[in-house]
């Protein structure tokens, strides 16, 4: 009988401690899977917005290119488009954006500006040659 009370006892005191650490574990679990989703989440949301920065900036440098390229009479729009890019651009991509739009004489052009935006959009190298850039422009 004495067996019979210990292991009673026993279990009496076990039981509930093992149920309050299951129900704590439990809990700890779902904490951390709620917060490991969470945050994949967030950082998914995050490459959204980079993304979605990278393409608004591509198509700044794009507008302006081609509106340049068309040599329009009034200059408003020109001028709005060219201070955004010198805004975010860095300095060397920056210069040579200065120097193809002034069109001075050098080895820079159109193509070799978009190709340099699209690395440092892209912060890697490309593929694609310069040449491989389509740029239609007025017969003389």
């Amino acid at each position: 009988m004495d067996i019979a009370n210990t292991v009673a006892a026993s279990l009496g005191i076990s039981l509930p401690i093992c149920l309050v650490l299951w129900l704590l574990l439990s809990e700890w679990y779902k904490a951390r899977i709620t917060s490991s989703v969470a945050h994949e989440y967030a950082r998914q949301l995050e490459a959204a917005k980079h993304q979605d920065q990278v393409r608004l900036k591509a198509a700044c440098i794009a507008e302006l290119l081609a509106e340049w390229l068309s040599m329009p009479d009034d200059f408003k729009r020109l001028n709005n488009l060219t201070f955004e890019a010198f805004l975010w651009l860095p300095d060397n991509i920056a210069s040579d954006l200065s120097n193809v739009l002034s069109h001075k004489p050098g080895l820079i052009t159109v193509r070799d500006v978009l190709l340099k935006v699209r690395m440092h959009l892209y912060a890697a190298d490309t593929l694609i040659d310069a040449s491989q850039i389509i740029v239609f422009t007025k017969k003389p």
